[in-house]
């Protein structure tokens, strides 16, 4: 984190996508103790070999605040559903 955060390039490579650096930046820090948690649970889950671990890391770090405001959004609408 701290290396995309302190990068003095205009980019930053995210899924094969080079996206603005303040843009990359402010998602990271963005990132809190139950982010984290669930970055270490996703990399943990994963089953296949990762052959460029800073990519995929650099990645799952910038996905992680859209993952997880979509899945409490779901949840929120499935029990709505069941209520």
């Amino acid at each position: 984190m701290i290396d995309v955060i302190c990068t003095r390039g205009e980019t930053v490579k995210i899924s094969g996508e080079e996206k603005p650096r303040e843009l990359v930046k402010a998602m990271y820090l963005k990132i809190d103790y139950n982010d984290m948690e669930h970055i270490i649970e996703q990399y943990k889950a994963q089953y296949n070999t990762i052959t460029r671990k800073s990519g995929y890391l650099k990645t799952l770090i910038y996905n992680t605040k859209l993952e997880v405001n979509a899945h409490y959004a779901n949840r929120i609408r499935v029990d709505q559903m069941n209520d």
